[in-house]
C-alpha cells in the first residue's frame, strides 16, 4: 500500500520505520507487540481508509485496523508474510 509507505516515512522516527516493514514488501516481517508501533499503523491505515479514492484499498485498509486491534487486545505479535 504505497499510501501507507509515504504516510509512515513522513513520520521519520525508530516506531514508524519498524512499522513500514510491514508495508515493504519483504517476505516475512514479525513485529513484536508495541503499542506505539500499532497505533502508529492504525493511524496510517485509517489515513487511508479516509482519503483512498479506490474502494478496494479503503476496504482492505479497515481489514488490516480490525486485524492490529485484535492483536493488540490479545497483546499478541504480528506476523506478515507473503
Amino acid at each position: 500500500m504505497e499510501e501507507v509507505e509515504k504516510y509512515l516515512e513522513s513520520r521519520a522516527e525508530l516506531e514508524g520505520l519498524l512499522a513500514l516493514k510491514i508495508f515493504c514488501g519483504a517476505t516475512e516481517t514479525e513485529i513484536s507487540y508495541n503499542e506505539r508501533i500499532y497505533n502508529l499503523l492504525k493511524e496510517a491505515l485509517m489515513h487511508v481508509a479516509e482519503k483512498s479514492e479506490k474502494e478496494l484499498i479503503k476496504s482492505h485498509a479497515k481489514a488490516l485496523i480490525e486485524l492490529i486491534m485484535t492483536a493488540e487486545k490479545l497483546k499478541s505479535d504480528i506476523i506478515c508474510s507473503g
